[in-house]
């Protein structure tokens, strides 16, 4: 069994390697902050540590680090996978424990730390919600929690009690608890189910056009458009869509646009975590990337892009970036084939 062990650096790995026998015969990756005291680290019960990226204290060093952290995590949930996230803190483990419930269905386990022991950490409170187990190191700290939390004892004294016995249980062999990426991907055929989940994405303008002339080869499904927030969407309707969602864009460039992609990565998880499509299909713009990388990555969903019917010579800045796992991709001008692969079909001008 795959198992993710995510500790800061200092007290919080030295607690962890008190806690590691626990997972004697699992799978186990350690990770931990890039610092440079961990480059000689070494554990035979340890498979492989991973170094996570740290801002800093505040301002634009944190937020930028946030953001680089984020996509360290999703790319190592990704390719790892576990089906169990253990920690003992600290602030590192918010991002990859709430990916990990939300998108793997993980099960998550965390450690207060030794030195708490009259206030919980500012950790703690954020990531109890979605643990199956909770152990806190001082009895005054379960008054702060709730009925998940369990004393076990401060670990490292040698005259308290050993270290917790880390519930490890096989997964239940069902449709909802698979991991997402071992499903098969579905048919486009109606015989499969009249309610097949598609979110379409457009950011705006003939994107848009050019979508809602497409929204006919969904018919019968559960549809959701995706766009930019912009006012003229407020009174938006149409029969064939579910619910349509705004989401958030920065400006064009400098810390406007990390901010936007940010806050939109955010919208993006909540959005694909509550509707879980089985087929995500856009016609642009950059709006696509980011949901379309994580509903592939992380809900095995069926990707499809439409080139817009302006890219008639050169393709777009967004195709060749989602190309790669796009199962279908079409273009509107037959010029644009030679700059793609056997994937992309000319589908001749919607509009």
């Amino acid at each position: 069994m795959k198992v993710l062990c995510i500790a800061g650096g200092g007290g919080h790995v030295e607690q962890m390697m008190a806690c590691l026998d626990a997972f004697e015969g699992h799978e186990v990756v350690l990770a931990h902050y890039d610092w440079p005291s961990f480059r000689d680290f070494s554990d035979p019960r340890v498979l492989r540590h991973v170094g996570i990226f740290r801002g800093g204290d505040g301002g634009l060093r944190l937020l930028v680090g946030a953001v680089l952290s984020t996509f360290q995590w999703i790319w190592l949930l990704a390719r790892f996978r576990p089906r169990i996230v253990f920690s003992t803190g600290a602030e590192i483990v918010v991002i990859p424990m709430w990916l990990a419930r939300i998108f793997l269905r993980a099960r998550c386990i965390y450690l207060e730390s030794a030195a708490r022991t009259e206030n919980p950490s500012g950790t703690g409170p954020l990531v109890y919600p979605i643990c199956e187990a909770f152990f806190v190191q001082s009895e005054s700290l379960l008054k702060h929690y709730g009925r998940k939390a369990r004393y076990v004892g401060n670990l490292l004294c040698s005259d308290e009690r050993p270290p917790p016995t880390v519930p490890v249980r096989p997964a239940r062999r069902c449709a909802r608890t698979e991991v997402p990426g071992a499903v098969k991907a579905p048919s486009f055929r109606k015989e499969d189910g009249p309610r097949v989940k598609v979110l379409c994405i457009a950011g705006g303008g003939g994107h848009v056009e050019e979508m809602v002339a497409c929204l006919d080869a969904f018919d019968g499904y559960e549809v959701v458009l995706a766009h930019y927030d912009w006012p003229s969407f407020r009174d938006f309707s149409d029969p064939r869509v579910w619910r349509h969602v705004g989401t958030f864009r920065g400006g064009d460039g400098g810390l406007r646009l990390l901010v936007g992609a940010a806050l939109s990565t955010f919208q993006w998880i909540w959005l694909l975590a509550s509707f879980r499509p089985r087929v995500v299909f856009s016609t642009g713009a950059e709006i696509a990337i980011i949901p379309m990388w994580l509903a592939r990555i992380f809900l095995g969903s069926r990707c499809i892009y439409m080139e817009s019917a302006a890219r008639t010579e050169n393709p777009s800045g967004t195709g060749p970036l989602v190309y790669p796992i796009c199962e279908v991709f079409f273009v509107q001008s037959e010029s644009l084939l030679k700059h793609y692969g056997p994937k992309a079909r000319y589908a001749g001008n919607l509009l």
